[in-house]
């Protein structure tokens, strides 16, 4: 199995990746997403 590791700059970039994702018929168990929210 094949991984493809993303940084984005922001939660909001990350959604429209992961949204991405699934509009492209990526299952959802194989989508994993770590973030690290920070507030000001």
């Amino acid at each position: 199995m094949r991984r493809i590791y993303f940084l984005a700059p922001d939660i909001a970039v990350t959604k429209r990746v992961a949204d991405d994702l699934i509009l492209a018929r990526i299952d959802e168990k194989h989508i994993h997403v770590i973030a690290n929210a920070t507030h000001p």
